[in-house]
């Protein structure tokens, strides 16, 4: 025997285990790099489509170590077994990101923990149409009234919360992803 073999490619899956839904999460970075290290890892692992990390009015860090947010994010790939990886943006502001979700024709979902209980991010969800939404999860503290303002008046987003109970910011993504993408 020479060691040799022949094969062929019968189909190619570029979609295998990828959801149809194409959620982007809009993350706020929060002050430790782990905790958006952890987002992104999580979201990837659930089948997030692109991942913008922001600052607003709220952010303390205004940077992230991209590339060793590069290796966790294939890495999850890798274990989760996703034909595709996920974009990982560069670090822009608030209302660049709700400008480009606009442009692209994504349904705009902020969460913020004011929205009256009867504007739970599931409700808003079951009544989406679209299969394009960006999530916006705010930094410690979350958004400050005015981005609130500016998202919902200049860029037609949906104001949600996800309950009654006070999240974390990485918690807060990694249910919002789950509840997006129907997990």
């Amino acid at each position: 025997m020479n060691g040799l073999c022949e094969c062929s490619i019968d189909e190619v899956l570029p979609e295998h285990n990828e959801p149809v839904i194409d959620v982007r999460l809009v993350q706020g970075i929060p002050q430790q790099q782990s905790k958006f290290e952890e987002i992104a890892e999580k979201s990837t692992e659930i089948g997030i489509r692109s991942i913008y990390p922001i600052y607003s009015k709220r952010t303390e860090k205004k940077t992230i170590n991209s590339d060793r947010l590069l290796r966790i994010v294939q890495t999850a790939c890798k274990q989760s077994h996703r034909a595709r990886m996920p974009e990982l943006a560069d670090v822009t502001t608030f209302e660049k990101a709700l400008t480009l979700a606009l442009q692209e024709g994504r349904s705009i979902i902020v969460l913020h923990e004011s929205a009256p209980l009867e504007d739970m991010l599931s409700l808003a969800l079951a009544k989406e149409k679209g299969n394009k939404i960006a999530l916006f999860i705010g930094p410690e503290g979350g958004f400050d009234e005015a981005e609130i303002v500016l998202a919902s008046r200049n860029f037609g987003a949906r104001i949600t919360s996800l309950g009654p109970r006070r999240l974390r910011a990485e918690t807060a993504a990694v249910v919002a992803v789950s509840l997006a993408l129907g997990i």
